[in-house]
């Protein structure tokens, strides 16, 4: 079964295009300060659900932890999401990561789904009216594991958005982690997304 199948790009692009607008509808079941927490410790995963991967989120955000995205055909997807949003006025720049279960018995292939995937999102913003270009995809490691990556520029509404974002296949889940903000704030706070990216470790 292919991944994107099970509505896995679909999810993702919802998560990614969010990110641009900030127009996700609040799904939060939990939000604290980052700056309430030691810099080594995250929000804590709702009641009953262990989270399949560590982080240290950068100290000062906003950490919220949310539910799996839904797809279209509402059905409920074992996974969730985990927020860390820097806030300065209007502008922003956020760190997600997802983690959905796996669906494909290990037969996905990484390469041809995330060229579905950044695909799917330029003809997303390009549908808006938006002017998109993607570095080429890189082949690096995630938390340990083997990922792709692309940066995205996307320009509109007079302002440059940056996204930069990674996909990698546990055995078990499918994680996505994306860092994404207009593009002072982008260039302003990348080097806590390394540190946060660095700090990854996923099963």
């Amino acid at each position: 079964m292919n991944l994107s199948r099970t509505g896995l790009l679909l999810i993702a692009c919802q998560v990614f295009t969010w990110s641009a607008y900030a127009a996700e509808p609040a799904e939060s079941v939990e939000s604290v300060k980052a700056a309430a927490v030691e810099p080594a410790k995250v929000a804590l995963p709702k009641a009953g659900q262990v989270r399949p991967f560590v982080v240290s989120l950068p100290p000062g955000w906003e950490v919220s932890e949310l539910n799996a995205p839904k797809p279209n055909n509402g059905n409920d997807l074992a996974g969730g999401r985990l927020r860390a949003l820097k806030k300065e006025g209007d502008a922003m720049a956020v760190i997600e990561i997802t983690y959905l279960s796996r669906e494909d018995a290990g037969k996905a292939d990484i390469d041809s789904e995330f060229s579905s995937f950044v695909s799917t999102v330029k003809s997303e913003y390009e549908n808006k009216g938006l002017k998109t270009s993607t570095t080429a995809t890189k082949k690096a490691t995630l938390g340990a594991l083997p990922s792709s990556e692309v940066e995205l520029t996307v320009v509109g509404q007079n302002k440059e958005l940056r996204q930069w974002f990674g996909m990698a296949m546990g055995q078990k889940y499918v994680y996505a982690l994306s860092y994404t903000g207009e593009k002072q704030y982008y260039d302003r706070f990348a080097p806590e997304f390394a540190k946060c990216r660095a700090s990854l470790e996923m099963k």
